[in-house]
Parts: C-alpha cells; sequence; structure tokens
C-alpha cells in the first residue's frame, strides 16, 4: 500500500512541500490507515497532519462509539482534530432528501468549510475497491463516459490517496502495523445496494479475472482519455459560440454537435447554473431544441430557455437566506457588543483605544485585519449578510469591486458566502470578513480609537 499511495500522490499531484493535510477519519479500516501513512510519511512528504470526523447520529450508540475512538486515537497521535455533530435524519426529513443524499451533503459541506478556513486540503479514504462498486452501480442505472471514471483522485482541495489502492492492501497494511479500527455494523448488511455490490458482485467479477482491480484501472485510464477529449470539444464549441453571439448560445450550431459533446455542453452550461442534470432532464430539453422555443424547469430556482436569440440557463434568484442583520447603536469604550452571523457563529466588536490596540497588535501576527478607524465610520454600524451589488473598495487596490468578484478570486466557497459578514455605516460598505477594510475605514498613524471585530465559532 505505501508504493501505491506514494505513486498516487506524485501521478495527480496531490500534495506539495509544506501543505497541511486534514484527513476525513471515520474510524474505518480505510482511514486509520491512510491517517497513520500520512503519520509515518509527514517528514518525507514535508506535510501537517489534521483529522476531521463527523457524526451523522444514524446508528445511536454505535456513532457515538466511533466518536470516541476517533477522539482516543487522534489524542493518542497528538492530530488537531474537527468534529461536528450533525442530525443528519432530522435534516433529511426536512430538506425532503434521502438519508445518504443529505448525509453526504453535510459530509461535504463540512469538508469544504475546513479546507477554507483551515488552509488545508481534505485527504478521503475512498479505495479502488470503492471506485470498482462505483461504476458497477453506475452501470446497472445506465451511464456514460463520466460514470465510468468512478471515483476521481482529486477534486479541488479534495484528495483521495488511496484510490489506487484495494481493500485487501488496506486491510494488510492495517495488519502489518497493527492498527485498530472499529466496523460500521451497516456495511455488514446487504439492504443497501452498495453493500449488495460489494458483497456480491464484486467477488463474482474477481471470480471471472482474478486481476479484476487492475482491468478496471485500464478501463478507468480508457475512458478518461476519452472524456478529455470530449471536453476539449465541448469547450472549443463553447468558447468559439461566446466569440460571435456573446452570451447567447446558438440552436442551430448547438443541433450540429456530435451526441457526446452536446450532452457535454449541456453539462458546462448546467454546471454554471449550480444544476446537476438527468438522462431525462437532457432529453426534455434536446426536444425544445428541435421545437426551437419552450422553456424546461430543471430545478425550483433554473429554467432552461429557447427563443429566437438562443438558449440560456435562467437562474430565479428567490432562494431564502439567514438575516442576521442587526443595528450596533450601543457601541462604548470597554464594551464588547455580540451578535449572531449565521449558524454557529457570533460577532463581537469592541473599541478599542491607542494603547490596547497596540496590546493586540503584539500579542496577533496576522496585523489588523479586523480592525477599523472608529472615527471615519458615519452614522449607524450595521452588521448584515452580503446583498446582491455589494462592493467595496480595498486599501491599496486602487478600484471597487464587486464582492462576487472578490469570493471568486479568493475562492471563497459557495456555502460560506452566505454567512459572511458585512459591516456598513450610511455611507457604504466599511468591512467584510475575509477581506478586511474599505480604504476610508482603514487604520493609519492619525487613527485614535478602533473598532475590532473578531469572529468565534460556536
Amino acid at each position: 500500500m505505501n508504493r501505491k499511495v506514494f505513486e498516487t500522490i506524485q501521478q495527480y499531484e496531490m500534495i506539495q512541500q509544506g501543505d497541511s493535510v486534514c484527513v476525513a477519519l471515520s474510524g474505518g479500516a480505510d482511514s486509520v490507515a491512510l491517517l497513520a501513512f500520512f503519520l509515518r510519511n509527514r517528514d518525507t512528504l514535508k506535510i501537517s497532519v489534521s483529522a476531521c470526523h463527523l457524526n451523522h447520529n444514524l446508528r445511536g450508540e454505535e456513532s457515538e462509539r466511533d466518536a470516541r475512538f476517533v477522539r482516543d486515537l487522534c489524542c493518542r497521535e497528538q492530530v488537531p482534530l474537527f468534529y461536528r455533530s450533525e442530525p443528519v435524519g432530522q435534516l433529511a426529513q426536512e430538506k425532503h432528501l434521502s438519508v445518504e443524499e443529505a448525509a453526504r451533503n453535510v459530509r461535504y459541506q463540512f469538508f469544504e468549510e475546513i479546507a477554507y478556513r483551515e488552509h488545508c486540503k481534505i485527504a478521503t479514504a475512498h479505495t479502488l475497491s470503492d471506485s470498482m462498486e462505483t461504476i458497477v452501480f453506475n452501470l446497472a442505472r445506465g451511464t456514460g463516459i463520466k460514470g465510468l471514471l468512478g471515483i476521481p483522485p482529486k477534486r479541488g482541495d479534495l484528495i483521495r490517496p488511496l484510490i489506487q489502492c484495494t481493500r485487501q492492501d488496506v486491510e494488510a497494511y492495517c495488519e502489518q502495523y497493527h492498527l485498530d479500527y472499529v466496523t460500521d455494523s451497516t456495511n455488514l448488511s446487504d439492504d443497501y445496494t452498495r453493500n449488495l455490490i460489494r458483497h456480491q458482485v464484486i467477488p463474482r467479477l474477481y471470480s471471472i479475472n482474478p486481476a479484476a482491480d487492475r482491468a478496471f484501472l485500464r478501463t478507468i485510464r480508457f475512458m478518461g482519455e476519452a472524456d478529455q477529449l470530449v471536453e476539449q470539444l465541448a469547450r472549443q464549441a463553447l468558447a468559439s459560440w461566446q466569440t460571435q453571439y456573446s452570451q447567447w448560445y446558438p440552436v442551430h450550431d448547438f443541433l450540429k454537435l456530435p451526441s457526446a459533446v452536446a450532452h457535454r455542453v449541456f453539462s458546462i452550461l448546467a454546471s454554471h447554473a449550480h444544476v446537476a442534470m438527468s438522462t431525462e432532464q437532457y432529453d426534455l430539453c434536446m426536444e425544445l431544441l428541435r421545437q426551437g422555443k419552450g422553456a424546461q424547469q430543471l430545478t425550483q430556482f433554473v429554467f432552461f430557455t429557447v427563443g429566437s436569440n438562443g438558449i440560456a440557463f435562467k437562474k430565479k434568484e428567490t432562494q431564502e437566506k439567514v438575516d442576521f442583520t442587526q443595528k450596533l447603536e450601543a457601541l462604548s469604550p470597554g464594551k464588547q457588543v455580540f451578535c449572531a452571523v449565521g449558524r454557529n457563529r457570533t460577532a463581537c466588536l469592541e473599541l478599542l483605544d491607542c494603547e490596547q490596540i497596540k496590546n493586540f497588535q503584539d500579542k496577533k501576527s496576522k496585523g489588523l485585519k479586523n480592525v477599523l478607524d472608529y472615527d471615519r465610520i458615519y452614522g449607524t454600524v450595521i452588521i448584515r449578510p452580503r446583498l446582491s451589488g455589494d462592493a467595496i473598495r480595498l486599501p491599496g487596490r486602487g478600484c471597487t469591486k464587486s464582492l462576487k468578484k472578490l469570493f471568486q478570486e479568493k475562492k471563497v466557497p459557495v456555502s460560506c458566502r452566505e454567512s459572511t459578514p458585512v459591516l456598513q455605516d450610511d455611507a457604504g460598505i466599511i468591512w467584510v470578513e475575509t477581506f478586511g477594510p474599505s480604504e476610508r475605514t482603514a487604520v493609519s498613524n492619525q487613527t485614535t480609537r478602533f473598532l475590532m471585530i473578531t469572529i468565534l465559532e460556536d
């Protein structure tokens, strides 16, 4: 396993020297082996290692057992642990999702937030065996090229170093290094489709070809090459249309595309609107294209439209947002003002004088990014979520930029944007979390009173 993981990390350029890697640690054999690998090789890789654990609260005492095991393991190995507990079953009911889908959404949002806030990569313990099961599952439902690629080795800050190792490799590694782990009892039942594939289908494939795992790897490689070609042709088509037709996409040129390329163009455009199109939706959209007019609702907020100008994906911005808007009229020296800024987060605002801010600056190495010149604030201070059209002029930039562009430049996850607090006074926006104060309210040598903002994680 050791050799395969090193080769995978190098092949897909997963880790660079100096990186911080956070292992998604469930307590099972795969994730325990992955953590052990990084701890044994962190000096060689020149990385720092942490772990994260999400308690889904789906298996009662067994979920608590797994959480205790993970805490004890991280304590024993002196590994920093990020822990969260979520009532996934309740969330699934509230949002009308399957438990599996709700769990996945919560889990990956958790990963996304950790990667953003801790500036680290998230390493999950998906194996080649998991990828084989995914391909078989996709085949059973019907799939295209992407469905035959299995689980991708990396996606953004998410890396999967075990993706070329089988479950047998992992178990042998655990045995070699005497690693303890816990077993999820639901993995033993064939009531779930993936377990049925794992226990019944995959062993039959090995009986046909003892090197089935290697055969799957070859298939993944060949499908990957085909996928890259289709992607290239789709993006070339989009680039030429945007040059000729601005933001409209021509119906007649679209209908000339080979089917695989047309499907990929649809997928790219849909992803821009944050929509994952089903095959049924694609077929309905193609029928509208052939008719030359009409609209098809893809989600509650996104429509595909065909008209005289061409085709487009239109988004209806009516999604409910958490509003934590609050006027801060009680700011005074020596008094801290607290207000909630979204889920599990609180902003603390405090007025400081020169001596206090000097002490603060001496103790903090991050400087004065969250400190404003209080005497350059006009009127009432309001803290709120961002709004459409918000913009700020940051110090030293020489221009005003929309928060949307700043978020994109900084690669702030979509899930974090709505909970990003914004401060404004009667003259405009004066501070945004992550980016700091506006040019007008930035501290200078003449500043005598400072407004300091601290974001606390509940």
